[in-house]
């Protein structure tokens, strides 16, 4: 009932991934750890597939590696599978590892970019052992949202419900595309999911 919301209050793409990439099963468990008290405790479990980038978040990844312009989500995602946590261990009062477990690997995992951060999008992401393609982008702008499709072989699509209706408009090859170019879209539109799916 909440989608399409009629009006001038339109409706959010990233809340709409969120309900659109659930599963009735917990896909992911979070496990807050201490390795010198070998102490494991389920923390919480989660069923939506889609994964937020902040600004917070972003940055404490790219400063493992030093560079926000240049780290990518592949080492984002590498440091928030197995992170820090404030929790304070009950017996040795150090502070935990939080980890994260997946029950089962999903075949779409959309990631909502926030705050206006830019990481370097990769064209493959690895996720718990399993290769993920990047198959689309989602742009906003002018309270408007359009998109990117990203086929098998690597071909780039653009689609406009307004300006394309039912076409999508040819842009090139992958391989010869500047990633740069993936952060705005026609109209300074701006970059607001990624979508990658899981390879066969």
């Amino acid at each position: 009932d909440a989608y399409p919301v009629l009006g001038h209050r339109g409706a959010s793409v990233p809340e709409l991934c969120a309900d659109l990439f659930r599963s009735s099963e917990p896909y992911i468990t979070w496990i807050q750890e201490c390795q010198p008290c070998k102490l494991t405790v389920k923390s919480h479990t989660v069923t939506s597939m889609t994964w937020y980038l902040s600004k917070q978040s972003w940055k404490q990844s790219a400063a493992t590696k030093g560079n926000m312009r240049t780290a990518t989500i592949t080492q984002w995602i590498s440091k928030i599978v197995n992170c820090k946590s404030e929790r304070i261990c009950t017996r040795c009062t150090r502070n935990t590892l939080k980890r994260m477990v997946l029950t089962s690997n999903p075949l779409f995992i959309p990631i909502v970019l926030q705050d206006g951060v830019k990481p370097v999008i990769e064209r493959c992401i690895t996720v718990s052992g399993k290769q993920y393609n990047l198959c689309g982008i989602i742009y906003y702008g002018n309270f408007h949202w359009t998109c990117r499709i990203i086929d098998e072989r690597g071909g780039i699509w653009y689609h406009d419900g307004i300006s394309t209706k039912k076409v999508c408009e040819y842009e090139g090859d992958i391989d010869l595309f500047d990633v740069k170019n993936f952060y705005k879209c026609k109209k300074n539109m701006i970059c607001t999911v990624i979508l990658y799916v899981q390879e066969e």
